[in-house]
């Protein structure tokens, strides 16, 4: 049965939570996505399509977004090497062609059917391995055989450990296909007859009805991005800020635009936040009107080192150094956010470890001409380095990265996490230590975080944290008080916690390998 939920108020929390959730787009045959440009310009993770319109992927391109075509497995593994968020992937399940052109070469439709299972195989792996994504279905038609199969959704959607599938705009007549049954029957699928792109586009006219009512207002430009320097608002020039992005972020008004979470939604997103963090930060958890971390003991004297590096264009990088689970990531992204909020310095956040920064390599060459253009604009910046994972007594250091960017005469202050600072010369580097266990006030404010956030009850909270207060590993030690007093909001997470955990046990009995810092 179609859901129920108020749906005005479930796709105003979709769009609000665009940002914060990874989606993937599938379009059907009955869907004319012209008709939707405001569902289109949402940011997707990819698309995936039963369309054979070669003109359908421009549909997704704008003058700073371009869509990657992709008909064929190759095709798919070399552009999925790329870590290229500002242009989506649009997956042709198809090819371009229509097999009516070519009837009688039954090689080409076999092969095209090979390269459409494996295609499919692509979305599967998506949404069984990383976590947080949603697939949005509009357009879906369970009879066409150039879909997605029922049965292949319902197999796809059966191996997943949470609801992670909505199709949006199904009739009452196609709902009465087995497969959609067997999954909603077994809440693994929400359908609602409404269609999304329909009601997208009317969000998107009233909220332009309203800024004309209310006179000229700032306006954030999608297309632009846009920077803070000595609280002046600055352009980065649109082709560095892209070609940049398939390696980190600019913190941009775009990128830290946030909104004020409902109350009977705040535990839901709070788990969100937690569970995301270590990924990627989830910038909407800091604004102060959601306030999902806790401030720590070391918070502070991590700041005031960043801020004095900055004013007094200090090079030697920072480091925020503690062990797995202690909430480097969390501590950086707020950092980020403070930073940002301040409005002076423009702030670069980058997560993958295994990027090169060379000027040998292009992520290198990308960086130098990002820092050029702040430069360019009187600006200094904060590159920050979420790569926990290494020691800083290995050969490839960070040091030698900010010597690197320094001498090329760029104004940049890095700060970078790790696990193990113990060699760490400090010469090279300011370090900050996040203490192996939390201090009473730490304490405290979790435990008051886990009542109002949690919406958990302080008999039980106090009780767990009495049986657990000697233990480290700040998130691993969250995933754990959630999963014990509030198992609903844990569904599908036990595998996860344990992981979790056996890296953090892992790692206090060997010794850390990887690349340093």
């Amino acid at each position: 049965m179609a859901s129920t939920i108020n749906f005005a108020k479930h796709v105003k929390k979709f769009s609000e939570t665009m940002r914060s959730m990874q989606r993937i787009l599938y379009v059907g045959t009955k869907y004319n996505l012209q008709d939707f440009p405001a569902l289109a310009a949402k940011s997707w993770r990819c698309i995936y399509t039963a369309n054979r319109s070669s003109s359908f992927a421009d549909l997704f391109c704008n003058p700073q977004r371009q869509a990657r075509v992709i008909t064929n497995i190759s095709g798919y593994r070399q552009e999925a090497t790329i870590l290229d968020s500002a242009n989506p992937m649009v997956i042709y399940l198809n090819g371009r062609s229509d097999p009516e052109d070519h009837p009688d070469d039954l090689a080409a439709i076999i092969e095209q059917g090979k390269q459409r299972d494996a295609l499919i195989g692509t979305l599967r792996r998506i949404l069984k391995s990383v976590s947080m994504v949603e697939l949005i279905i509009v357009g879906y038609d369970p009879n066409n055989e150039d879909e997605i199969r029922p049965q292949t959704l319902a197999e796809i959607a059966s191996e997943l450990s949470e609801k992670q599938i909505t199709i949006y705009g199904l009739s009452a007549e196609d709902e009465k296909n087995r497969y959609i049954q067997f999954l909603e029957s077994r809440d693994l699928l929400t359908v609602f007859s409404q269609d999304l792109g329909t009601a997208i586009e009317e969000e998107s006219k009233k909220i332009q009805l309203e800024n004309d009512e209310e006179g000229p207002v700032f306006e954030i430009d999608d297309s632009t991005p846009t920077v803070f320097i000595n609280e002046t608002v600055k352009v980065v020039d649109p082709s560095l800020y892209n070609q940049f992005c398939k390696f980190g972020r600019v913190l941009t008004l775009k990128e830290m635009k946030t909104t004020r979470i409902s109350r009977a939604l705040e535990v839901e997103d709070f788990y969100k936040f937690l569970k995301q963090s270590p990924n990627s930060p989830q910038w909407y958890g800091y604004a102060k009107q959601n306030d999902y971390a806790v401030k720590r003991d070391f918070d502070e004297p991590l700041y005031k080192a960043v801020i004095e590096g900055l004013e007094n264009n200090n090079e030697a990088p920072i480091v925020l150094a503690g062990q797995s689970g202690s909430g480097k990531s969390i501590a950086l992204a707020r950092l980020a956010y403070r930073v940002f909020q301040e409005k002076k310095y423009p702030v670069i956040f980058i997560t993958n470890p295994d990027i090169v920064f060379s000027m040998n390599s292009t992520a290198g060459i990308s960086l130098d001409n990002l820092l050029k253009a702040i430069r360019d604009l009187d600006g200094r910046a904060l590159v920050i380095l979420d790569w926990s994972q290494y020691s800083l007594q290995k050969s490839a250091s960070v040091r030698r990265i900010s010597d690197l960017y320094h001498n090329r005469g760029h104004n940049v202050l890095f700060v970078v996490s790790t696990q193990n600072s113990a060699k760490a010369d400090k010469k090279l580097y300011q370090v900050i230590e996040i203490p192996a266990k939390l201090s009473d006030q730490d304490k405290k404010a979790f435990k008051n975080l886990m009542i109002n956030k949690a919406k958990l009850q302080g008999r039980q909270v106090d009780g767990w944290f009495n049986n657990n207060s000697d233990k480290p590993g700040l998130l691993s030690m969250l995933y754990q008080l959630l999963y014990e007093l509030r198992p609903q909001l844990e569904r599908g997470l036990k595998r996860e916690i344990s992981e979790a955990l056996q890296d953090f046990y892992a790692w206090k009995g060997c010794r850390i390998t990887g690349k340093g810092v």
